[in-house]
């Protein structure tokens, strides 16, 4: 049986007692349905993916825009397994973490472009190219972005302010940013803007909804996904070729033989000098080594 994956956003401000009805609600909808997926909540908003059968997750969305009001935009993809291991709601400061909550600043119309209204700017041979920036994590860069983005070379969300006030010369530049499914622009988009970034578009939908309307556009490779596909690539399909690394969590596509018990594993780039199958291997890798004179 195909699994429906619904990932969805929305900043709006949900009170407190919206929030526990939503989780009690969802909760009691996962137990029943069988259900899985992780949900983010908090005031400023919800960030959530949700996996089953079709109807079951149509109906969870359905709870969630009739208790708190909200009107819902899904990005559906399938997979022909359970994509995660559990169920899980977390409730935080923050449904993506930068530091400040901006239900109270939001990202202003103007500086979303549609996948066609991006597709069509990066192909204009006519106008100099804008600058493309990369929000995303190292371990998502370096399977797959667009054409010519620069990359940060992030090692979490919250380092994109550093490295943007090192950056002062792209205040007047036209800079183009994206992410995965578009929630860390549109919170980075009202702050870049209040440092004085006076041109700011962003990808509405981001990467997964480029490549759904332009498979074969301009981002290239495969994009990362939070759950056990590991990543997606340009017809949204799960991966063929990467796995998640059993020492780190990273993708990777690395075949090692395993120096502890000789087991065959895929592991990440950086992890392949270890070559080790799991952590327990590596455990005892080190230890021998550490005991070598």
């Amino acid at each position: 049986m195909s699994i429906s994956i619904a990932n969805f956003y929305l900043f709006v401000k949900i009170s407190p007692n919206d929030i526990a009805a939503i989780c009690a609600t969802l909760n009691e909808w996962a137990a029943k349905t069988a259900s899985r997926g992780l949900v983010v909540i908090a005031e400023e908003g919800i960030n959530a993916t949700l996996s089953g059968d079709r109807c079951a997750v149509d109906e969870a969305l359905n709870l969630i825009e009739n208790l708190g009001g909200l009107k819902l935009e899904p990005k559906w993809s399938h997979a022909e397994k359970q994509p995660f291991m559990r169920w899980k709601i977390d409730v935080r400061p923050e449904i993506v973490t930068l530091g400040f909550p901006c239900v109270e600043k939001l990202a202003s119309a103007e500086s979303f472009l549609s996948p066609a209204e991006w597709h069509a700017r990066l192909s204009d041979t006519n106008r100099p190219p804008p600058i493309l920036i990369d929000t995303r994590n190292i371990y998502e860069t370096e399977i797959g972005t667009f054409e010519g983005a620069v990359d940060p070379r992030l090692e979490s969300f919250t380092d994109i302010i550093p490295y943007l006030e090192q950056h002062t010369e792209l205040k007047d530049k036209e800079l183009f940013i994206f992410c995965t499914g578009g929630i860390r622009c549109e919170k980075a988009a009202p702050y870049l803007e209040s440092k004085g970034f006076s041109n700011v578009k962003q990808l509405h939908g981001g990467i997964l909804k480029y490549i759904e309307e332009f498979p074969d556009g301009h981002f290239k490779g495969e994009c990362f996904v939070f759950d056990h596909r590991v990543a997606v690539d340009q017809h949204l399909e799960p991966t063929k070729q990467y796995w998640l690394c059993p020492l780190c969590g990273d993708p990777g596509n690395h075949t090692t033989l395993c120096k502890r018990c000789g087991k065959e594993a895929k592991i990440c780039v950086r992890c392949a000098e270890t070559a080790a199958c799991s952590k327990d291997c590596r455990y005892h890798l080190s230890l021998r080594n550490n005991a070598q004179p």
